[in-house]
């Protein structure tokens, strides 16, 4: 898609985008609510406050996407991609990050709550993961990209399916 694609405050509720090249576009402050971004390219995109409340992003690609303050409290983030993604201020209260990249992406100020975190992949180098949140994410079955023998010399090696129940 052409990076100089703007949506900024667009009205998309309930748009049938399943696998839409939208890489760069600005769809900051849109309404995406109840979306089909099933496997979209929403790459580098900024989507600054938007509305993804219900959208379905199974297996969609949104690394290098600023997301900052936007409203991810969907359940359908499964293998969705955010590699090096800001994610700063976003709510994925409730969101399945099942199987999710999150390498290198910065939750800073981000509600995690209820969050299911099934063979997510982080990386603590250039993340804005805290020790204890690692620790925490760890004890509910998150992976992070560490030596394997690091990994399965900590009592958390096995995974379970998880929900923090506090916000974190």
């Amino acid at each position: 898609m052409n990076t100089n694609s703007h949506f900024k405050n667009y009205d998309l509720s309930g748009a049938f985008l399943t696998k839409a090249d939208l890489s760069g576009a600005n769809l900051s402050r849109a309404n995406l609510s109840g979306a089909n971004l099933i496997r979209a390219n929403l790459s580098i995109c900024y989507l600054i406050g938007a509305n993804l409340i219900g959208a379905d992003l199974i297996g969609a690609n949104l690394s290098g996407a600023i997301l900052r303050d936007a409203d991810l409290s969907t359940k359908n983030l499964i293998r969705v991609n955010l590699m090096v993604a800001d994610l700063s201020g976003t709510d994925l209260t409730g969101a399945d990050l099942t199987g999710a990249n999150l390498n290198g992406a910065n939750f800073s100020g981000s509600k995690l709550k209820d969050t299911i975190v099934i063979n997510t992949k982080f990386s603590t180098r250039g993340s804005e993961i805290t020790k204890q949140l690692k620790k925490q994410l760890i004890q509910k079955g998150a992976i992070f990209n560490e030596p394997i023998k690091k990994l399965l010399s900590t009592k958390y090696h096995k995974i379970f399916r998880i929900k923090i129940n506090n916000n974190l």
